[in-house]
């Protein structure tokens, strides 16, 4: 009885690579538009 995956843990698996997938999308976003910040200037 050796059952694949139920529908719960597909859902929760489904569930974590989406909000993973999202932190990974911010974070390309996050570097790719750096803020304008002149440590510099602050001074």
């Amino acid at each position: 009885m050796s059952r694949e995956l139920q529908p719960t843990q597909a859902a929760l698996i489904a569930r974590a690579e989406a909000r993973w997938l999202d932190q990974a999308r911010l974070r390309l976003r996050l570097v790719r538009r750096p803020r304008p910040v002149r440590p510099a200037a602050t001074r």
